[in-house]
């Protein structure tokens, strides 16, 4: 059995579950979010289970009251049903800590059935950042107003780290099952994902008409990473018209799979007037979507930029959320 490494998420997710009744964990497929809810729950319903999906969607409130409480309801999206079930035992008992909801969509993508506004408080789930491989403390503001704490806490390399050095730990990817193995094993595993994440995920919760179509708009995605492609380049490269392509980004964010950091400006509505950045949630995924390896990423300066880039940005995400102005 390996052992646990602690993740920012179980603090946070501690501090919730003392105030609210119910919290739902979003974040990218294998991020961790099971792993880390099922430390924090007494009983586990997992809904990726034929048997346990059809008992909650014959009589999603009885079944839901037989668990002993907290109770952690995964892979939610499976029977969308347990929401409104969720909110109904809400409603009648609002005690914190009932239950806890893990899925690998965003609950936006459910918006027009979603049921639970103001009962179920989301919580956002990265992958394994730098930071928590080297159990360095999640307070960083207050780590950079001591900049020797800060040096000290971060001190884990015997020396600085080179432009290679970023570029193998951008590819190497933050998903837990990432973090053992050979480089063999890791590239088989970011292969099925990236399969699995097309051919299953996305077929699942949104219409896909052609796979092939949004795994060519996801290696258009991948190369730009970092920056700022117009729907329209990324449409004609992915052979979509600009419509679908939209849709597709619409649900690659939904899955996990891209960001779209929103532009910055102190004025707020000039800012309306800048697109986001696009970025890959996992650098990682480059290499399965688009064939980038280190060797390929040094044959173009503009590669390198924004790999690293796009590293960075998955490191701090977790930690400073989303920018409000």
């Amino acid at each position: 059995m390996s052992t646990y490494l602690p993740r920012w998420v179980d603090d946070w997710l501690r501090e919730l579950m003392a105030q609210v009744p119910a919290i739902m964990i979003t974040g990218p497929r294998a991020c961790g979010k099971t792993t880390s809810a099922a430390r924090a729950v007494r009983s586990v319903v997992r809904l990726d289970v034929p048997e346990t999906a059809a008992a909650f969607r014959l009589a999603p409130d009885a079944a839901l009251a037989a668990q002993l409480e907290p109770v952690l309801i995964d892979e939610w999206q499976e029977v969308p049903e347990v929401l409104a079930a969720v909110k109904r035992a809400v409603d009648a008992d609002p005690r914190p800590g009932r239950f806890v909801l893990t899925g690998s969509v965003r609950a936006a993508l459910s918006a027009s059935t979603w049921p639970a506004t103001g009962r179920v408080v989301p919580l956002a789930m990265s992958g394994i950042t730098v930071a928590e491989e080297h159990r360095v403390g999640q307070d960083l503001l207050s780590q950079l107003a001591e900049p020797g704490r800060l040096a000290a806490a971060t001190r884990v390399h015997a020396q600085p780290w080179t432009v290679p050095d970023y570029l193998d730990r951008a590819l190497a990817g933050m998903y837990p099952e990432l973090q053992t193995g050979s480089a063999r094993r890791r590239q088989i595993w970011m292969d099925a994902y990236v399969d699995q994440l097309v051919l299953r995920d996305a077929p699942a919760v949104g219409a896909i008409r052609a796979p092939q179509r949004l795994r060519a708009l996801l290696r258009a995605a991948a190369l730009n990473t970092a920056g700022t492609p117009a729907e329209t380049s990324l449409a004609q490269a992915a052979g979509l018209d600009v419509r679908t392509a939209r849709t597709y980004l619409d649900l690659l964010e939904d899955l996990g799979v891209i960001h779209r950091l929103p532009a910055w400006h102190s004025n707020r509505f000039t800012r309306l007037t800048k697109g986001p950045k696009l970025h890959l949630v996992d650098p990682a995924l480059a290499a399965p979507a688009a064939g980038v390896t280190p060797e390929v990423a040094f044959r173009s300066g503009d590669l390198i930029g924004r790999l690293v880039e796009t590293f960075v940005v998955s490191q701090l995400r977790p930690l400073i959320g989303e920018p409000t102005s």
